[in-house]
């Protein structure tokens, strides 16, 4: 078999159309622009393209992920955790991405009910329901014999009112009262 190079094309067969054998694999294209007859496709169309997806969330860097174009995505970032907040991306399926995307993260603020004990005196209502970061007014309880000094969460005192910035799994206020005073006249 002879080593013939041919300028722009080669042979899949190993015969040229002049008759004779040709090593394949030593065959080359000198000419880059010439495609090859092996499977009458140009080059380009069997690379697979890249494409992009972008995670997206406030205050943090971007997350970007390069996968071949048509594939599934199957590591999928986890928002990071903010108090007060539920997060999750805006897309779910990732099964076949075929172009760049970008996916943005949801925050939803937390929405709490409280328990309200009023420890011996009286209150309105039982439970209040809050959103964090959005404001509150806690009611105001009363007593026969004492007075109030403070809604309470583990034995901290809180405001009566402003924006809630509590994040727990279970919250219970407690009402403080000041039994030290007599309040009649003098």
């Amino acid at each position: 078999m002879s080593n013939r190079k041919r300028k722009g094309w080669y042979t899949s067969t190993g015969i040229s159309s002049e008759g004779t054998s040709e090593s394949i694999g030593d065959s080359t294209l000198e000419d880059s622009e010439e495609t090859s007859e092996s499977d009458g496709k140009d080059s380009s169309e069997t690379e697979k393209k890249e494409v992009k997806v972008t995670f997206q969330q406030s205050g943090v860097k971007d997350i970007i992920i390069t996968i071949e174009e048509g594939a599934a995505l199957t590591s999928i970032p986890t928002p990071r955790e903010k108090t007060g907040y539920t997060i999750v991306w805006d897309r779910k399926d990732f099964s076949s991405i075929t172009e760049d995307i970008t996916v943005k993260a949801i925050e939803t603020a937390k929405t709490y009910t409280i328990k309200l004990q009023a420890n011996g005196g009286n209150v309105a209502q039982e439970t209040l329901t809050v959103t964090y970061g959005q404001a509150y007014e806690l009611p105001m309880p009363t007593h026969n014999e004492h007075i109030f000094e403070a809604w309470t969460y583990a034995g901290e005192p809180l405001a009566m009112q402003g924006t809630w910035e509590l994040d727990a799994e279970a919250i219970v206020l407690t009402v403080q009262w000041n039994e030290c005073c007599w309040s009649g006249n003098y």
